[in-house]
């Protein structure tokens, strides 16, 4: 029997909400990116798609807390956070003429900043997954296999 990846749950990263302030300056007639405004990071709910009755339920269940744990105050919760955002478009959103063209370009970069914390997110995977693993295995039934530290 082969189950796909995921089959059993998982928590997406925190996604990004609102924009950034942005401020006319009279004297040099450009618009920039002055501060977070009403940027917030927003944690996502583990997802499970197992049925309640399922023997596994409480298995996987305790695995995806782990995670959800972990993106707020354990190994991954340094990634997706607003000061790293900003940080990041103070180093490639500079300013323009035009606010429209700037409010694109912040859009833009929002997406590939993104993309970066995914690519970290990775990096970071193999520890978060031995950690949730070490909860999850403990808890019966026990798989053929356990994964047991092969992240």
């Amino acid at each position: 029997v082969s189950v796909g990846k995921n089959w059993g749950g998982n928590v997406d990263p925190p996604m990004t909400r609102g924009a950034p302030d942005l401020r006319y300056d009279d004297k040099t007639r450009q618009w920039s990116v002055v501060g977070p405004g009403t940027l917030e990071r927003v944690s996502n709910p583990l997802k499970l798609r197992l049925p309640t009755s399922s023997q596994f339920y409480e298995k996987v269940r305790r695995h995806e807390e782990v995670h959800v744990k972990q993106f707020e105050g354990g190994v991954l919760s340094d990634l997706f956070r607003i000061d790293s955002l900003m940080d990041w478009l103070r180093k490639t959103t500079p300013s323009a003429a035009d606010k429209h063209a700037l409010e694109q370009k912040v859009f833009t970069e929002i997406a590939n900043w993104r993309q970066s914390q995914q690519v970290l997110m990775m990096k970071l995977l193999p520890a978060a997954e031995r950690e949730a693993y070490a909860v999850s295995d403990q808890i019966e039934p026990r798989y053929i296999f356990q994964n047991c530290g092969r992240f």
